[in-house]
């Protein structure tokens, strides 16, 4: 009897585990691609040449973080850490806020953006990144609290 109880623990600690590392796994999938897309859309990088291509590429980030934004809730509605969720809730707010203003920031090139607005920009970009590297933290940890 006693044996038995070992082998059902042991047999739910190996697939607790497997079941951690696929989420970590798919967590790591869905919301690294942000980090690239953050970099991507650092305003000091898109507002070193200005031009329509600017605009376009712009317009091509939010495509991107359209395409990226909803797995991620999904990977966190599923995710059984509550912890999760609000992280992930904050990363969708911050990048969203971040790609808003850098919008903002290119869509006044050149004629009347100023260095308070690319300040503002870099510093909600910075904001996003701080946080969607927190989330990551929190996947890879395995948190569960």
């Amino acid at each position: 009897m006693l044996a038995a109880q070992l082998q059902l623990r042991h047999a739910r600690s190996e697939r607790e585990a497997v079941e951690r590392s696929e989420r970590q796994a798919k967590g790591a999938a869905v919301v690294a691609p942000v980090l690239s897309l953050l970099s991507d859309a650092e305003p000091q990088r898109l507002t070193a040449t200005p031009g329509t291509q600017t605009l376009t590429l712009m317009n091509e980030l939010l495509e991107r973080w359209k395409a990226l934004r909803d797995p991620i809730l999904e990977f966190a509605a599923g995710h059984p850490s509550p912890r999760i969720g609000e992280a992930t809730d904050k990363v969708v707010l911050a990048v969203t806020n971040a790609l808003t203003t850098a919008h903002w920031l290119i869509h006044d090139l050149p004629e009347s953006w100023s260095k308070e607005s690319l300040e503002t920009a870099r510093a909600d970009n910075d904001e996003a990144v701080k946080l969607t590297r927190v989330l990551i933290d929190a996947i890879r940890t395995g948190d569960t609290a």
